[in-house]
């Protein structure tokens, strides 16, 4: 590690106050250099969080002159288990009894919705952001049924309900405070998301101070908000460094031109 630079490594179950997900640690930087970027040389985030979660976990049935709101247990669903646990909710909150039931095209990924004793009235089901995804539904939308029956408009998806997750960190001199954004594709449930650096200056960003010890750390996804990990901890690898100005680069350069000269 050169002069001009300082290595931190952060383990959220170190953190002086808050939660893994949304923590304070303190980072002793040196006194003796004036440091301005910021880079995340390595960063481990838990995919502990589950699919269904708040604020993603409501949705709406209306049956005639009713509506209601229905919240899923949070909880990583499968096909067979989120169609047991929607048709058990069903069920038992419909404002006039009805009985729904959910079958699954194996063929078209897409679930079939029926109901019975509703004597001739469509009910309608509304879906809000990611929810809509396990559904098989378009995001905010009201999907009523047709003789009894509807089909999901999309394929089900049950891969987590976020592709990205955000590092903010009051180190950033930034309204957003990211630090690092990491993209979750193929990422096995209970395993880590990672990122690993492949160039710190492009994947940089301005400090905000040398003079604070302590800064907070927030994990949130491609909403902004804040993501639970269920107890598991955030790894994060962090350089600070002092980028050259034009007059350091200048010398360098002139001093490796005198160089070549110099070996001639």
């Amino acid at each position: 590690m050169s002069a001009d630079s300082q290595i931190f490594y952060i383990n959220s179950e170190h953190r002086t106050s808050g939660t893994s997900s949304n923590f304070t640690f303190e980072l002793p930087i040196k006194d003796n250099v004036k440091y301005d970027r910021v880079s995340v040389l390595q960063l481990s985030v838990p995919l502990s969080f589950y699919l269904v979660r708040p604020p993603y976990d409501t949705f709406t049935l209306t049956e005639a002159d009713q509506s209601i709101s229905i919240t899923i247990p949070p909880g990583n669903y499968n096909i067979r288990t989120f169609a047991d646990q929607i048709v058990q909710l069903l069920n038992s909150k419909s404002p006039h009894g009805y009985i729904y039931k959910m079958t699954f095209d194996i063929v078209l990924a897409k679930f079939i919705y029926s109901v019975s004793g509703n004597s001739g009235v469509q009910p309608i089901l509304g879906l809000n952001l990611h929810l809509s995804d396990q559904f098989g539904f378009d995001f905010k939308s009201q999907n009523q049924f047709v003789n009894d029956a509807i089909t999901s408009t999309r394929v089900v998806n049950f891969v987590s309900g976020n592709n990205t997750v955000f590092l903010h960190s009051t180190l950033v001199d930034d309204q957003s405070m990211i630090l690092q954004e990491v993209y979750s594709s193929n990422t096995v449930p209970f395993s880590f998301i990672t990122w690993l650096n492949p160039n710190k200056e492009m994947y940089s960003k301005k400090l905000k101070s040398n003079s604070d010890t302590f800064f907070n750390f927030t994990i949130t996804d491609d909403d902004n908000v804040e993501i639970d990990l269920n107890g598991q901890n955030v790894y994060i690898t962090v350089l600070l460094w002092k980028q050259d100005d034009l007059s350091d680069l200048f010398r360098k350069y002139l001093k490796m031109q005198l160089m070549k000269i110099a070996e001639k």
